[in-house]
C-alpha cells in the first residue's frame, strides 16, 4: 500500500526508485557470502526509475537507499 500510494503521490515525478522486497548489497564481500539487507521497503530519490531486481550501491555509484 505504501509503494502504490508513493507511486500515485509522484506519478509526474522520474526521479525515483521504489523498491519492495528487493535485496540491497553493500559490498562485494556481502554478495560473496551471500549475506544482504532485504527490506519491505525503500526508496531512493533522485535516481533513474528504470527496474532493477535487486539495489547494488557499487553499481549504483556508491549511492545508498535513503
Amino acid at each position: 500500500m505504501l509503494v502504490s500510494h508513493l507511486e500515485w503521490r509522484w506519478q509526474d515525478r522520474a526521479d525515483f526508485f521504489i523498491g519492495a522486497n528487493l535485496s540491497v548489497y553493500y559490498a562485494h564481500e556481502q554478495l560473496k557470502r551471500r549475506q544482504f539487507h532485504g527490506p519491505d521497503f525503500f526508496l531512493v530519490r533522485e535516481t533513474d526509475p528504470r527496474p532493477r531486481t535487486s539495489w547494488v550501491v557499487w553499481e549504483e555509484g556508491g549511492r545508498y537507499p535513503d
